[in-house]
Order: C-alpha cells, then structure tokens, then sequence
C-alpha cells in the first residue's frame, strides 16, 4: 500500500508542469485511448482554443454519426462511435440530418463497398447552427469520385445570417431591442 502512495506521488510530481491539454492526453491515455479517440481529443482541444461561436467539421469518421440508428457494429465500431458522440457532445455537436431520420427518413449511404453500403461521411455542426436552421441542406453528392468507394458530401450554410449581414438577421435584433424596450 505504502509503495502506491509512492508511486501515486511520484507521478503527480512529474506531471505538475503539464499544461490541462497534456494531462488530459495523459489521462486518456492511462484510460482506453484508441488512435482515434486520441486524434479526437486533440482536435476537441485544438477547436475549444479558438472559442469559436460556429463549427462545423465533416468527412469520412470510418463510424456511422453518434445517434444514426445502426444495424450491427462489432465492439471495435462501437468503440469509435462512442469516441465521435463524446467529441461531439464536448463541443456541442449535432449532426444536421438527425431529426429527419428519426422522423423515419431513409439514411443516407455515403460509402459503397460491394455490397457494403454504409452512412460514415457525414459532418458534425453546433447546436446553434442547427437550432438557427442556419444548416440550409446537407448531401451526399453524386457518384463516387477517382475509384474511392466513398461519396462527397456537400454542406449548405447560412452564411450570411450567420455573420450578422442577412435582413432575417436585422428582424431579429429589432424584435430584440422591442421586447426589451417592452419589458
């Protein structure tokens, strides 16, 4: 018990002059880290540096989206899905097409394979781009490109509402200064 304490010690030492993002990998490692997990937690850090108000990342995450309904995934594909939803949860992200497939749309096939068709290129937006219907449209766009078996996607934003510069936008900062002014 005594020699744990030591070690416990002496680990908490070295790691006293890491920054927050290093003892996060460090933890992650100590943990069940996956490379893709770990490429994961470094983007998430790297994202959360830039305090952006928006983002939107996309391509292929070799997993279906973190909420898609799936019909059978081994323990390795369960184990990336559920790095991609901690990820997105983390940063707040949503995947556009959700609602519609719980709704009882088909789900897209981003990736053709024989007779492997699969939905693991897709992107992950914030909430509030979502929330905002700021997210116009999201695709698989036509066939496959170069021999790939996967599909380009395409994303349709807002993009002038979402820097302020859009009518929809100034109707929205009036009705704002009105209630505030009624209150």
């Amino acid at each position: 018990m005594g020699r744990m304490r030591n070690l416990k010690g002496e680990l908490r030492a070295k790691t006293e002059g890491l920054t927050r993002n290093e003892r996060a990998v460090l933890e992650h490692l100590e943990g069940s880290a996956t490379p893709k997990s770990l490429a994961l937690l470094e983007l998430r850090q790297a994202i959360q540096k830039l305090k952006p108000t928006y983002v939107v990342v996309g391509g292929d995450w070799n997993t279906a989206p973190p909420r898609a309904p799936e019909d059978s995934e081994d323990s390795s594909a369960r184990a990336d899905r559920l790095a991609v939803a901690e990820f997105a949860d983390a940063l707040g992200l949503v995947e556009p097409l959700e609602a519609r497939l719980a709704a009882g749309d088909a789900r897209p096939i981003s990736r053709q394979s024989g007779a492997s068709a699969t939905w693991i290129d897709y992107f992950l937006v914030s909430r509030a781009l979502d929330r905002r219907g700021l997210v116009r449209a999201t695709a698989v766009v036509g066939d496959r490109l170069n021999g790939s078996d996967h599909m380009p996607i395409a994303i349709d934003l807002d993009a002038e509402a979402m820097l302020g510069k859009s009518d929809l936008w100034a109707d929205i900062e009036a009705a704002v200064r009105d209630q505030t002014v009624t209150n």
